[in-house]
């Protein structure tokens, strides 16, 4: 037989097919699975007005008593007497509301069940195969989907999964910053520092657990990585907080703003004594990251720049400051303009520079501008750099053949005719690539302390309380991600980096702690469907049978299998 829905298919709505095929392709649901902006994951709602069942072949067909000779049998959702009338459609949030049709026909019999509003555990239940499809899709650029997730993208390819996800990222966090962030003041005594620095950790934990947008927040931990800053230092607990919004307003737009914006960032300045560049005794510190780390890579990788370089950039980025506020500050008199200074002009890559007080930033547009010769070719040196950070980040170590997918996405991206450095079409492009959408690939990436300790949370939809917020921190510190403390200015690996013989061993003994500890939170309903939330692979080791939810999720994130992704 062959099922098939026929006029207006529901977006917001949870359509359940149960007892034949699996979840029809219209169960597209944003229905309490929470916020995500003004660009849905999905189309608006709509109305079911029918449902029209025939066979595969054509000819007669029955259903529920009714006879059809050809065309199949239409059942009309319009809460009329007929024998092809349903009851209306009850509307987002009503009740679920089940019709069941017994069909027979040439080719045999089907029993069909059709609800309207399904739970989400019902839902889930009926659909495991096509939902872990959907898990892995949301998994790629998020956390572990919990089950809200999955309903929000269910019967989207994995393209649309991310598609939406990119059309949803947002300058502005789902949960308000704290409100101490535009506070008028620098530095903070130790006594107030403290807490605030546990409160915004604490924040940035719960966007991990509770955003609707999982992507945000992968992608603001990608930035932090390569922006690579410290919290602790010099106790600037306001700016670092200021820093975060401008990595989230900044990684949904042009790299060229990002990159001038990051320059003149107060916690950036003191991180990389930027404040101590002056005129005659330049510090060298932010212009040897900039180049290094934040745009072309190690000056032997591809000769994008040399160590003669650095000097030269660090003169251009004299002067940068900020004052008692904490806002960025210009000060002329510190700043190398050049010719009047005792180290004469100033000269990159064969061309003077203008010696002007914005010369820092005409070093980002030459950055951004540099070619460098691969494989007997010219392309851009920082387009390759910043698609390479994204494609480990994202897809993974390369491959044989990679470099060249990489070469030429990242010449599109720099390309004044393409994607002229915007960041959001990068993130499309990277996630229609054949390597990231590759069924290999999934389940060969490791998730990263933050990614496995909030996954527990994120997937079952449990909230954990500040006490425990600390002690996954504690716990994400220990494993090499000390969330908003990079360990050195090169920031975390990442990859196989994560994993060695101590981590793995460290991993599942915390992971095992924190289950124990909310076994009791964790929803019964969810217990058939945990692997999906929890693994995009089958567990390595085969789970204990007839064990309640809690025991269970225990047992799945302490398999090897829960660290892929």
């Amino acid at each position: 037989m062959n099922e098939s829905t026929a006029s207006e298919i529901p977006a917001s709505h949870h359509l359940l097919q149960a007892g034949a095929t699996a979840v029809l392709a219209a169960t597209l649901s944003s229905c309490g699975s929470g916020g995500g902006g003004d660009v849905p994951a999905v189309p608006a709602a709509l109305t079911i007005s029918t449902v029209s069942i025939a066979p595969a072949g054509g000819g007669a067909v029955t259903v529920n008593g009714v006879t059809r000779a050809t065309g199949g049998v239409t059942f009309s959702f319009d809460g009329g007497t007929a024998a092809t009338s349903r009851p209306a459609d009850p509307g987002v949030g009503g009740a679920p509301m089940t019709s069941q049709f017994d069909a027979s026909g040439t080719t045999g019999t089907a029993s069909l069940s059709v609800t309207i509003n399904p739970s989400v555990e019902t839902a889930l239940t009926a659909a495991p195969a096509a939902l872990k499809v959907v898990a892995r899709g949301i998994a790629a650029v998020g956390f572990a989907p919990s089950a809200s997730d999955l309903m929000r993208h269910a019967g989207l390819t994995q393209v649309q999964i991310t598609d939406a996800m990119v059309a949803r990222l947002r300058e502005t966090p789902a949960e308000a910053y704290p409100a101490w962030i535009d506070d008028p003041v620098m530095t903070q005594p130790f006594a107030t520092f403290s807490p605030l620095r546990t409160e915004l950790q604490n924040w940035m934990l719960r966007q991990l657990i509770t955003s609707p947008d999982p992507l945000a927040e992968r992608l603001v931990l990608f930035w932090h990585n390569l922006f690579t800053t410290e919290v602790n230092n010099s106790q600037i607990i306001v700016p670092m907080a200021r820093q975060h919004r401008t990595w989230r307003k900044n990684m949904v737009g042009n790299l060229g703003t990002f990159l001038k914006a990051m320059s003149r960032d107060p916690a950036m300045v003191i991180y990389l004594n930027s404040n101590q560049n002056k005129k005659g005794r330049p510090n060298e510190n932010f212009a040897r990251e900039l180049l290094e780390l934040f745009t072309l890579g190690e000056n032997t990788e591809y000769g994008a720049y040399e160590e003669t370089d650095i000097p030269v950039v660090a003169r251009c980025f004299t002067g940068y400051s900020f004052n008692a506020q904490g806002a960025a500050v210009f000060n002329t008199r510190d700043h190398d303009f050049g010719p009047a200074s005792s180290l004469g002009d100033k000269f990159l890559w064969g061309e003077s520079l203008p010696n002007t007080a914005d010369d820092g930033d005409v070093v980002i547009d030459r950055i951004l501008a540099r070619k460098v010769l691969v494989h007997d070719a010219l392309h851009s040196a920082c387009g390759r750099y910043i698609v390479t950070r994204l494609w480990k980040e994202f897809i993974g170590d390369l491959l044989p053949g990679d470099l060249e997918v990489i070469l030429a996405l990242g010449d599109e991206f720099a390309a004044a005719d393409g994607m002229n450095y915007e960041l959001k079409p990068l993130y499309t492009a990277l996630f229609r690539t054949a390597a990231f959408t590759d069924p290999a690939r999934q389940g060969t990436r490791i998730r990263s302390p933050l990614e496995v300790l909030t996954g527990y949370f994120r997937a079952l939809q449990i909230t954990p309380t500040d006490a425990t917020l600390g002690t996954i921190r504690s716990n994400a510190a220990d494993l090499g991600q000390d969330l908003f403390n990079p360990e050195t200015v090169f920031g975390a690996a990442g990859g196989t980096e994560w994993i060695n013989v101590k981590t793995l061993v460290s991993r599942n003994a915390y992971l095992a702690a924190l289950a124990e500890a909310y076994k009791t939170k964790v929803p019964a309903s969810l217990v058939t469907v945990m692997d999906t939330l929890l693994l995009v692979l089958p567990p390595l080791v085969a789970p204990t049978e007839s064990v309640d939810a809690g025991a269970r999720a225990k047992q799945l994130v302490t398999d090897t299998a829960y660290h892929l992704r």
